[in-house]
């Protein structure tokens, strides 16, 4: 199989997984034809979705830097 090809339908379903709620299966009976090699694949995702990092709000990021700097600060003037 062409790499280019089966990185678009891997992308497609990767996104129908992530974003779309299908599973393994139903993303495979969408590609028939690519399933031995989106199978693998595609099992990794299933077992590696519940793990999504949920992004930190900007707003906390930055406060937590804030404190990070300042605690430090106060370390290295001792």
């Amino acid at each position: 199989m062409d790499d280019d090809v089966l990185n678009f339908v891997l992308d497609r379903c990767v996104d129908d997984m992530l974003n779309g709620g299908l599973g393994v299966e139903a993303c495979l009976r969408k590609h028939p034809s690519h399933k031995a090699d989106l199978h693998p694949l595609l099992e990794t995702v299933g077992i590696l979705r519940p793990l999504r990092v949920t992004p930190v709000p900007s707003g906390i990021k930055a406060r937590a830097w804030a404190h990070l700097k300042a605690q430090a600060g106060r370390q290295f003037a001792r």
